[in-house]
């Protein structure tokens, strides 16, 4: 019998707690001692969102004045800054009974956490831009300075749900959580530690947007922002997600940097657009450390959604040591948290990697699925139609096998930092499936050998028009890379799919 894939999904659906941990912290005015840290950012790049707002302080643990402000609308514009200790979140405290925070227009939440950076991903003694350990001889886990943590724990909140409106008569709503904390354009998130939140679809922190007048003009507001902060134990670390047929046409963008992604039951971060239309989100990702979760990062341009867009550029990020996968980028992927599952047509995701180290993901024995998963479309078994989704990945000076570092690998074949395919159905029930594309440009990247793996689809559709593309041509990968020799096609059916 050969399981494949089917392992890792199973693992993945029948998770319903993490026990795992995600944490990482940072964002206010520069305190303590600077010579603990000669690259600290200075107050300048901490309000690098270029927006000036006036300050209301809240004293060490008090919840109850955090819930009053956050919840006032006469405090949007505001910077709230808390001091440094723990912040029990608690829907008894909250006069709305639901215990999340959801930050009004313009607001920034800033904590005292600071961090240190004096190594590369090599462990080099020389600065990447990326935190480490505050002390990795005493506690190779502690990221902030203890004596500057502050913590908000999601902990004690009661899981609810919120309905949001599809475009599918198939599916005509799903209820979704809401996160611990929700940004939207606007709202800048810093220097926190947030924790402990674990409810199924839910997020630690969420730039999740259902309401279109979160959503102003271009021009009228600076992107969403979360930097510097420490985010451990939820379902998702951070989502970005528009999501919702009311959001139809909406034009977003978040900036994540310099954060600690870690021990989140599903993923580290979370990107794309659902049951929606014509949405475009950008995203920079960028000197982030995604470290221990079960999935690294999932963007899916669409999920359940038509002709949206997906446009991401990830710089200098750490992803390594995440259980399933480092990655999983797809155009297109069916909801498969509500039935029944509804694909989407006509989306593209473009992401480029530059400088990015993706080491060691499911480095275990048997493996995972790989460093990265890309493709088309992914279809668990929706019925619908899922066409004409291109997803485009261009890697630069990427890293994916670093000197004693456990390896990426994947079920059934061994060593694998990347495996693309134009379409995947496990279980496909019917429906159009054509002219998914997989579109891969590397370039400057460093392996240890190890190829490229592709397949166009499994063969069960005899007019398969679903496909991987190589920029230049397969070929061209070993001549413009470092021990990166080409591309090896392999069967994807017989990989994703059960056979006796």
């Amino acid at each position: 019998m050969k399981t494949g894939i089917r392992k890792a999904f199973q693992l993945v659906f029948a998770i319903t707690l993490c026990s795992w941990g995600c944490n990482g912290d940072q964002d206010s005015e520069e305190t303590g001692d600077a010579a603990h840290d000669t690259s600290q950012p200075d107050s300048d790049l901490l309000e690098e969102d270029g927006i000036s707002r006036p300050d209301v302080v809240i004293p060490t643990g008090d919840v109850a004045r955090l819930y009053e402000v956050v919840n006032d609308p006469s405090y949007a514009g505001y910077r709230v800054v808390l001091e440094p200790g723990t912040y029990a979140l608690d829907e008894d405290l909250d006069p709305s009974g639901l215990g999340y925070l959801s930050l009004q227009d313009d607001m920034a939440l800033v904590g005292a956490n600071e961090y240190r950076d004096y190594q590369d991903a090599s462990g080099n003694p020389e600065p990447d831009g990326i935190w480490d350990p505050w002390d990795a001889t005493a506690d190779p886990e502690q990221f902030p300075d203890p004596t500057t943590e502050t913590v908000i724990d999601c902990s004690s909140i009661s899981p609810s749900s919120v309905p949001i409106t599809t475009c599918s008569e198939a599916l005509p709503s799903v209820d979704v959580p809401p996160p611990c904390i929700s940004l939207a354009p606007g709202n800048r998130i810093s220097r926190v530690t947030v924790r402990n939140y674990e409810p199924e679809e839910g997020s630690l922190v969420g730039f999740d947007l259902s309401d279109p007048e979160q959503v102003p003009e271009a021009d009228e507001t600076a992107p969403g922002e979360i930097t510097d902060c420490l985010i451990e134990n939820g379902w998702h670390g951070i989502s970005v997600r528009v999501q919702g047929c009311p959001m139809e046409g909406v034009d977003a963008e978040v900036t994540i940097t310099r954060n600690i992604l870690r021990g989140c039951g599903f993923t580290g971060l979370f990107l794309g657009s659902c049951f929606t239309r014509d949405v475009t989100l950008r995203a920079s990702v960028s000197d982030n450390r995604i470290v221990g979760n079960l999935y690294g990062f999932c963007a899916f341009a669409s999920t359940s959604s038509d002709r949206c867009e997906l446009v991401v550029q990830s710089t200098n990020n750490i992803n390594q040591s995440n259980a399933v996968v480092g990655g999983w980028l797809f155009t297109l992927m069916d909801y498969p948290f509500a039935y029944p599952l509804v694909g989407g047509n006509d989306n593209t995701l473009d992401w480029t990697s530059q400088g990015d180290w993706i080491v060691g993901n499911a480095a275990s024995p048997d493996g995972g699925l790989g460093g990265l998963l890309i493709g088309g479309a992914f279809l668990h078994g929706s019925p619908t139609d899922a066409s004409r989704n291109v997803t485009e990945v261009h890697f630069l000076d990427v890293t994916f096998a670093g000197p004693g570092e456990a390896q990426n690998r994947a079920y059934g074949l061994g060593r694998a930092d990347i495996v693309a395919t134009g379409f995947v159905a496990p279980s496909a029930t019917g429906g159009g499936y054509a002219s998914n594309e997989t579109v891969l440009e590397a370039e400057g990247c460093t392996s240890d050998g190890t190829p490229i793996y592709f397949d166009h689809a499994c063969p069960d559709n005899p007019d398969d028009t679903n496909r991987v593309t190589f920029v230049g041509g397969a070929d061209s990968l070993a001549g413009s890379n470092n021990q990166i020799p080409g591309a090896t096609a392999f069967d994807c059916c017989n990989w994703f799919c059960e056979e006796e």
